[in-house]
């Protein structure tokens, strides 16, 4: 996996909208100013597998912490 240098920013929408809900031009602000932008659907919204009612909070810690280990 590649690790990535610039800061990372993650956007987290809400209201049951998916990520492609994110202004293009506010992303690309964010790029600009060297931010790695990370986007993604929240469970069970837009592109991500429905998994129904398995509790998933510590599978969601587990990524979070993940991604701030590479950027350390």
């Amino acid at each position: 996996m590649e690790i990535k240098k610039n800061p990372p920013v993650l956007l987290i929408m809400g209201l049951n909208a998916n990520c492609k809900y994110w202004d293009q031009e506010f992303i690309d602000e964010l790029v600009t100013n060297n931010f790695y932008v990370i986007t993604f659907d929240n469970r069970d919204v837009g592109k991500s597998t429905w998994f129904g009612e398995e509790p998933f909070v510590m599978k969601v810690l587990g990524v979070l912490c993940h991604l701030l280990l590479m950027n350390t």
